[in-house]
């Protein structure tokens, strides 16, 4: 009986004893004294775009975005994360977690630690290329200039900008004046890739060769028969001469379709007008401005004169009648 009450006795001690104990961690945790892991927390760093102005760009700031910390708890981190030149990278970073006195306690977190991204765009600017005009004369028109005017946008300061154009006109019309544009640093190294660079195309204008052509003029009395004129003339301007040594490279075919029959006037229109190159036989109007002036086709009237024949008899009192064949042709 006794044995059985000691036993009793030591069960009943331990218990109170392993009470005690919880009770004891129990209030330790309340008061933070002992603290239990969280569930998993994730961090991230912040994500910015920006355009190139030739300083580093960094974004110093990172949240929980999963989870959340403890009350008094808050993330100290160090920013390692910066891109100067246009491009992206992470935006890296080291961190710590502190409570309300400073004190470390990152190992009473498990952490995902995630990374955001910094960005950095090219710098917009817009150019304007020079324009350039001639008369045609079988040469290239090109400006090989380093003209150019700012349309919008700006270099960064210390950078330097150096443009040349490119393209060429030679037949009549209008072609684009392009740039090649190249920009460096203080330091001679090329910046170019920095900006995004606009070019408007200025204009290379060829202008055709002005000709006055002409067609030929004839009249004739009428004589049944239809009256047309081949000729033609240039009344005005001159054909290329691309050595100028005195001979055409170009030669003028035109026909006139002008005809006429009957009395009166008309214009002697041409069929058609080219201009051919000599050397190869190419069409090469469009490098003139053509402008076809007209001859006149005229028919006159024919003159007819008519005289009546005289008749006479002696006076018998009665007048004297005509016979309307008694006409004959006087001249015409």
């Amino acid at each position: 009986m006794v044995k059985k009450s000691r036993k009793i006795y030591i069960l009943g001690s331990a218990i109170i004893a392993l009470a005690s104990l919880f009770l004891v961690y129990f209030l330790l945790i309340v008061t933070g004294v002992v603290q239990v892991k969280n569930e998993i927390i994730t961090i991230t760093s912040g994500s910015i775009e920006a355009t190139y102005n030739g300083e580093p760009h960094k974004c110093e700031s990172v949240e929980v975005t999963q989870g959340e910390l403890r009350k008094g708890h808050s993330i100290e981190a160090i920013y390692t994360g910066e891109v100067i030149n246009v491009g992206s990278a992470a935006n890296t970073y080291s961190f710590k977690i502190v409570d309300s006195e400073g004190v470390d306690v990152t190992d009473k977190y498990t952490v995902e630690k995630l990374e955001g991204t910094i960005t950095v765009n090219k710098r917009p600017i817009s150019l304007r290329a020079s324009n350039a005009s001639k008369q045609y004369d079988g040469k290239p028109l090109s400006t090989d200039s380093k003209e150019y005017s700012w349309v919008s946008g700006n270099l960064i300061d210390g950078h330097t900008i150096e443009v040349s154009s490119h393209g060429e006109q030679t037949e009549a019309g209008i072609g684009e004046n392009l740039l090649d544009v190249q920009i460096y640093d203080a330091d001679g190294n090329v910046m170019t890739q920095n900006y995004d660079i606009q070019v408007v195309p200025g204009a290379l204008t060829v202008n055709p060769i002005p000709l006055v052509i002409t067609s030929g003029s004839a009249n004739k009395r009428y004589d049944g028969l239809s009256l047309t004129s081949k000729d033609w003339q240039l009344e005005h301007g001159r054909l290329l001469d691309l050595n100028e040594d005195g001979e055409p490279d170009h030669r003028i075919e035109a026909e006139t379709n002008g005809t006429i029959t009957e009395p009166g006037k008309v214009d002697n229109t041409f069929k058609f007008i080219k201009v051919i190159d000599i050397a190869t036989g190419a069409d090469v109007t469009h490098n003139y401005d053509i402008d076809s002036q007209y001859g006149v086709l005229e028919i006159k009237s024919v003159a007819l004169i008519f005289k009546s024949r005289g008749i006479y008899k002696y006076y018998d009192g009665k007048p004297i009648e005509t016979n309307p064949n008694d006409v004959e042709l006087f001249s015409g």
